[in-house]
């Protein structure tokens, strides 16, 4: 049996999971040039590649730490397929995003580790003027474009 976070892009289901998951990019990046801190949580993001409502439709199990290398192997796959990370810009802060920008911890504020921010051509602290303290949220369920 394979891994679900394991997503092969030349099966069916793979493609469609990632037509899923540059939809849901080009939703949150659209959103973001509009000024708003909009993201996802790292189950929240499997979810919407998968068209799931909870993570353990996929898993059969609760996310725990260990998946998040997983996701993060998925969000390069649809920043991949979007082409690349792409430029934002708020109060005169340029980013290059790509989908692993838009993945948050799911609790208010909404941080992402300090340690994901080692593999990003920002810093943290470029990051939080494009996605500030207290403006961050999760996109809704009924939000998504599917």
């Amino acid at each position: 049996m394979t891994n679900p976070l394991i997503l092969n892009e030349r099966s069916q289901s793979g493609k469609k999971c990632l037509q899923r998951g540059v939809k849901l990019f080009r939703q949150l990046f659209d959103l973001a040039r509009q000024g708003e801190a909009v993201g996802v949580s790292y189950a929240q993001f499997v979810c919407y590649l998968h068209g799931v409502s909870s993570f353990e439709d996929i898993a059969h199990r609760s996310y725990v730490r260990a998946d998040t290398p997983l996701v993060l192997q998925l969000a390069k796959q649809v920043t991949d397929a979007v082409g690349g990370r792409q430029p934002i810009t708020r109060e005169g802060t340029t980013i290059r995003v790509g989908m692993d920008s838009f993945i948050w911890r799911k609790d208010k504020p909404h941080v992402r580790p300090r340690a994901s921010f080692t593999g990003t051509p920002y810093t943290e602290t470029e990051w939080k003027k494009v996605f500030p303290d207290g403006e961050r949220r999760l996109l809704k369920p009924d939000e998504f474009l599917a």
